[in-house]
């Protein structure tokens, strides 16, 4: 075999080597950056780059969070593809609650009479009541609200009420819970009103009396949102 041949077979084999290398430590790379999709206090979804070139098993060992999904930024170029995608905002934050409520399941189970079982319960409710809470933002955006949406919105809202009843609050959130729920049912009232008016006087005073009871609801969820934190 001549010198030419040697040479050109040396440099292919160069080639080949580099393009493995690359194609290797683009994988690693990939590993190691993490796209944190997070549901927001206006129930949207952010998203959110972070990584570290010090994680010791990259695509298994992701920072976490709750209320979050992590993607490794190999999975976010594949979705980006077509290939194992990631999905919508709306399909993100349906994935994120549905899991919130599975881990209320799990803290559920380990319910029991002493201080961790108190932190299981409270930590089961948190998460019930935020993925709630994120689903009705979703679902009842009065800002942007028609007079054709008012019977879907009202529903939505109703529903929200009778799931916000079937909670079980711990003790020390139950009157902050309770007041939650009557500035819900006064924001109900003034929806249906709403939807039943008949001339833009009665629409518009119920309007006002909708959003009196929207900033009292932000107020309580606020509120305990505070109290859980605290205790």
């Amino acid at each position: 075999m001549s010198s030419r041949t040697d040479g050109f077979l040396e440099f292919g084999g160069a080639v080949f080597g580099f393009l493995i290398f690359s194609m290797w430590m683009v994988f690693l790379l990939g590993g190691m950056a993490y796209r944190q999709d997070c549901i927001d206090s206006n129930a949207q979804v952010e998203k959110n780059w972070t990584g570290s070139i010090f994680t010791l098993i990259p695509y298994v060992l992701r920072p976490s969070k709750e209320g979050c999904e992590t993607h490794t930024a190999t999975r976010v170029a594949l979705s980006s593809l077509g290939i194992a995608k990631i999905g919508s905002d709306d399909v993100i934050a349906a994935r994120i609650t549905g899991d919130l409520e599975s881990g209320a399941a799990e803290d559920d189970a380990e319910v029991s009479g002493d201080a961790e079982g108190d932190e299981k319960a409270r930590a089961a409710y948190f998460k019930r009541l935020y993925a709630l809470n994120v689903r009705a933002t979703r679902d009842i955006d009065v800002g942007t609200a028609t007079a054709e949406d008012l019977p879907e919105l009202v529903a939505a809202l109703q529903k929200y009420v009778s799931d916000l009843e079937e909670l079980e609050p711990p003790a020390s959130v139950a009157q902050a819970h309770e007041q939650l729920i009557a500035d819900n049912k006064v924001g109900e009232k003034a929806m249906r009103a709403m939807r039943d008016a008949t001339t833009a006087e009665e629409f518009e005073e119920a309007q006002g009396e909708m959003e009196a009871a929207y900033e009292a609801i932000k107020k309580d969820t606020e509120a305990l949102q505070k109290e859980l934190a605290s205790n």
